[in-house]
């Protein structure tokens, strides 16, 4: 104890411990605040909103700067609400898809956006040429909402969130069926579990997207999509099978090819008998290189006479079909023999000036002032080349310049390369149009004149058969890229004692550069076919019928790629966008995994 009065004890001596500062929390943020930034994140990521705000900060005014949730708060109210959502003893991953479905919203909201801006410009640029052209065209008017590109522009935002949705969804429970803890599923149901355990399970449940295609407006577009995304499955089941030698080796001439004498058939026969069956774009390519056989307005004639136009003389063409193709007499020879029959009286222009050797009404039509079938063959052959060898040179030459770079490497063989490639595709071309023509004229000569003839029109089909044979020459004729006809051969050696067994693989040769032109015309046909029957009463049409076969065509086109990869799946662009509407890339777990099969660079499927 101290006495009152004595001094104080001295200090020890030494340095003054620092002071230590209370800790300083962030304001809590407001419940309206935190809506807010949950709201934000369906519009946009973390990354897209942190530099949008910087943007802001320097740019808007301080009053809305201010006011904008910071980084800090827009990632702290995400953080939190996501440890709410997830479950003790859960993994970060689960934390990270927790994002899954505002991704996929932005990327739904992002997809209709564009699609719709897309589609009003493309609206826009259309009708300022129409009025340039001066044409005028009524259209129907639609409420903003209810719009054919309003419509259009949800249905692919639909898709793209429904595929995202269902994919994830049947891929967790794919995963979940695949764990030791339903064991007892797995027994109890052993057809539902090798169903849905199956890797291409996802891409099945996730067809079920396709049903979006019925919010877009019905018209010759979504038919066009539904044969599009069908017939893609099929030809990439073919290139699976192939890629995986399910029938061996092919024979070196089977081909695409084959599909277009079918494919020219029907096209011919649709251009003649029911032609709008097909798209205006297609009829006038093949309208544009038939000069020959379709007659035109000579210079000298009176132009106050009418002449047959064109579709006049093709709609004579089917009515000397049906009327099973009668002789006939030239009109300067026997005066009296001016008049036709009563279908064809207007076609008299033409006929009355045919030259005196013709004795059968067709050719009178289609080649007045020469009597040769073969002459007038051989003529359009010579016309037509030369101008189809400027326009696909042209077209390839368009084609080539995203890849300048590579071409200015080798400069003489690329432009070599055009040049056959050119040539090809005009006798391609040319050969198909003369051909087709030309047959009518044969079968004339060597069937009676009712075998083929009528409303059937099977002359028109076998003479379009006949011509669509040159699709020999685009096949082969066209040169393919370098190394693309080489075949890549490895041989591995397997011993088990004394036996040694050798087996050999390689990458399938590329025929060609075609592929895409006869599958174009394969679907043309089809959709040309069904509209025929449904017009000629052969079958009824199937109310959402394009839906059924968009929602059959994803499903087989997702398997395909989950099954075999690229291949299967040989387009590039395919690939992305099926990778897109998954809402993920093809992981390297999966291969490992055995989902997906590597493939290398030279094993990719890119054949004929």
């Amino acid at each position: 104890m101290t006495t009152l009065g004595a001094p104080s004890p001295t200090p020890p001596l030494g340095p003054t411990p620092p002071t230590v500062p209370s800790p300083v929390y962030p304001p809590p943020i407001s419940t309206a605040r935190q809506n807010l930034i949950l709201a934000l994140r369906y519009v946009v990521s973390p990354k897209e909103y942190a530099s949008l705000r910087k943007t802001l900060k320097f740019r808007a005014p301080t009053a809305i700067s201010s006011s904008v949730p910071s980084r800090r708060e827009f990632d702290a109210v995400i953080k939190q609400a996501a440890a709410r959502s997830v479950e003790p003893g859960e993994t970060s991953q689960d934390v990270e898809d927790y994002d899954f479905l505002p991704s996929a919203t932005r990327a739904a909201i992002r997809a209709f956006l564009l699609t719709r801006v897309g589609l009003a410009a493309w609206g826009a640029i259309e009708a300022y040429l129409e009025k340039r052209k001066g044409i005028v065209v009524s259209r129907p008017k639609h409420r903003r909402f209810r719009s054919p590109a309003t419509r259009s522009a949800f249905s692919l935002a639909l898709l793209l969130f429904l595929h995202r949705l269902l994919s994830r969804f049947f891929t967790t429970l794919r995963s979940n069926l695949l764990l030791p803890s339903a064991r007892t599923f797995r027994k109890r149901h052993p057809k539902a579990t090798r169903l849905l355990t199956s890797r291409i399970s996802p891409a099945l449940g996730a067809s079920l997207a396709g049903i979006a295609l019925a919010v877009h407006p019905e018209g010759e577009m979504r038919n066009g999509v539904a044969v599009w995304v069908i017939c893609k499955a099929l030809e990439y089941a073919f290139n699976l099978a192939e890629g995986r030698r399910v029938w061996g080796e092919r024979p070196w001439w089977f081909g695409s090819w084959l599909l277009f004498p079918l494919s020219q058939a029907q096209i011919f026969h649709a251009l003649i008998f029911d032609r709008e069956t097909l798209p205006n774009g297609p009829k006038k390519f093949i309208l544009n290189f038939t000069g020959d056989y379709i007659p035109a307005r000579p210079e000298t004639y009176p132009a106050l006479l009418r002449w047959p136009p064109t579709d006049e003389v093709l709609d004579g063409v089917a009515n000397i079909a049906n009327l099973h193709y009668p002789k006939f007499t030239p009109p300067i020879l026997n005066p009296s023999s001016m008049l036709l029959p009563p279908p064809l009286t207007s076609l008299s222009p033409i006929t009355s000036t045919a030259h005196p050797l013709h004795t059968r009404l067709h050719c009178a039509l289609t080649h007045p002032s020469e009597p040769s079938c073969l002459t007038t063959y051989i003529t359009h052959l010579l016309n037509q080349l030369p101008r189809l060898s400027r326009f696909f040179f042209i077209l390839y030459l368009l084609a080539a310049l995203p890849k300048i770079r590579v071409l200015a490497k080798v400069p003489f063989s690329s432009t070599g390369r055009i040049i056959r490639s050119s040539v090809a595709s005009a006798a391609f071309i040319s050969g198909v149009v003369g051909t087709s023509w030309a047959g009518l004229c044969a079968m004339q000569r060597v069937l009676p004149g009712k075998v083929g003839a009528g409303r059937v029109g099977a002359r028109v089909y076998l003479a379009g058969a006949v011509g669509g044979l040159w699709a020999f020459v685009q096949a082969f004729g066209s040169p393919a890229p370098p190394g693309a006809r080489k075949l890549t051969t490895s041989t591995t050696a397997i011993e088990d004692g004394n036996v040694t067994a050798t087996t050999t693989t390689a990458t399938p040769v590329r025929r060609g550069t075609s592929r895409a032109a006869f599958t174009y015309t394969a679907r043309l046909a089809l959709v040309s076919l069904w509209k025929t029957g449904v017009k000629r009463g052969w079958w009824r049409g199937v109310k959402n019928g394009d839906v059924v076969l968009f929602v059959l065509g994803l499903a087989a086109m997702g398997a395909v790629w989950e099954a075999g990869g690229e291949v299967g799946v040989s387009e590039g662009y395919v690939r992305e966008g099926l990778e897109m509407l998954k809402g993920g890339k093809r992981a390297e777990e999966d291969v490992m995994e055995g989902r997906v099969e590597p493939v290398s660079g030279k094993e990719k499927r890119k054949a004929v």
